[in-house]
């Protein structure tokens, strides 16, 4: 979890936060811009979040280390790529609801949600997911 300020959120008690993925990846082998490009597949960016309740929004969040360029760096290709896809989507009439943020401390979500595709492959297709 992550993007909220109420300390320690859990599934049940998700406060101000939003459902998220820490991805640690090196860009020697896939772009920022491409790990964006493979989230939208299987995001639905033109719905817009209850403002009361931003556990499913959508959003991509950013860390601000002023020691690593890299991190300033993924923000404004975040902010390109999101300006991009409004120019699509407004050509086809539709608004895109994506925020860019600046990341707040990353919480991992509680046991039962880790390897959440894994433990779901042998019932059930995913519903979404995004593997990499």
């Amino acid at each position: 979890y992550s993007g909220g300020k109420q300390p320690n959120p859990t599934y049940s008690r998700m406060y101000d936060h939003t459902e998220s993925l820490f991805i640690e990846y090196d860009p020697t082998i896939i772009s920022y811009r491409h790990l964006l490009l493979q989230w939208t597949k299987h995001a639905y960016v033109y719905a817009k979040h209850n403002k009361n309740k931003p556990q499913y929004r959508n959003a991509i969040f950013y860390l601000n280390n002023n020691n690593n360029h890299n991190n300033n760096q993924q923000k404004q290709i975040a902010e390109e790529f999101v300006s991009e896809m409004r120019i699509k989507a407004g050509q086809k009439n539709k608004q895109v609801y994506v925020d860019i943020e600046q990341a707040t401390k990353f919480y991992k979500a509680e046991p039962y949600h880790q390897s959440y595709h894994e433990k779901q492959e042998a019932t059930k297709p995913p519903q979404c997911c995004c593997i990499m």
